[in-house]
């Protein structure tokens, strides 16, 4: 398994493989969220999840969250708690932790930023559908909860490298860890010099 942060830095990975051995086709290369969405469809009806779920996208999350919270954010804030919910679920946080340690600023004031997520994962569900920080949410809850599925996974997976590591966040981190197993080898490759995504918790 290799993993990469965009679809164009995986494509580039893919045909860099399979120039150097014939092989390189075997190799998975994805984007850490495109391989949460094959890990949730091939075995996320273990978590609870339809195979055929759809990936909201930002327009479609952030109408889902408007009719969630039914007018009782303005249209300023609500993109600003679309950001809130998706750094939750970036630093691995449901609805039903304990948020205390979000930096939520005038939000905080202004909605019940525990009810709202809540609000908006049910009506999510409730259609079928996961949001991009779910593939990563999804995946970590389900490889900690599941721990055959785990093991299927680092049989599979004997060796794994990660590009760009600097920018990984927790949810990323918590995942490359439940993928570790001792008897396999982790390549990470990164220099913080690099890094971009700071703002979104790498």
């Amino acid at each position: 398994l290799a993993v990469a942060f965009t679809n164009k830095a995986a494509e580039e990975m893919r045909e860099r493989v399979r120039r150097y051995s014939p092989a390189g086709a075997e190799v998975m290369i994805k984007t850490f969220h495109a391989f949460g969405a094959w890990l949730l469809r091939r075995y996320g009806a273990e978590a609870g999840l339809a195979r055929d779920f759809t990936i909201y996208d930002e327009e479609d999350s952030l109408a889902l969250l408007r009719a969630a919270v039914q007018g009782r954010v303005d249209k300023e804030r609500l993109r600003d708690l679309a950001a809130r919910i998706a750094r939750a679920k970036d630093r691995c946080l449901a609805p039903e932790d304990d948020l205390t340690g979000l930096v939520l600023g005038r939000l905080a004031a202004e909605v019940d930023f525990q009810e709202a997520y809540r609000l908006y994962q049910d009506r999510l569900r409730a259609a079928g559908c996961l949001d991009f920080g779910d593939l990563l949410l999804e995946s970590v809850r389900l490889l900690s909860t599941r721990p055959e599925t785990r093991s299927a996974l680092q049989a599979r997976f004997r060796a794994v490298l990660v590009d760009e590591y600097q920018d990984s966040n927790h949810a990323q981190f918590r995942l490359l860890e439940l993928l570790y197993d001792p008897a396999n080898y982790l390549c990470a490759v990164g220099d913080e010099d690099q890094s971009i995504y700071s703002f979104r918790g790498a």
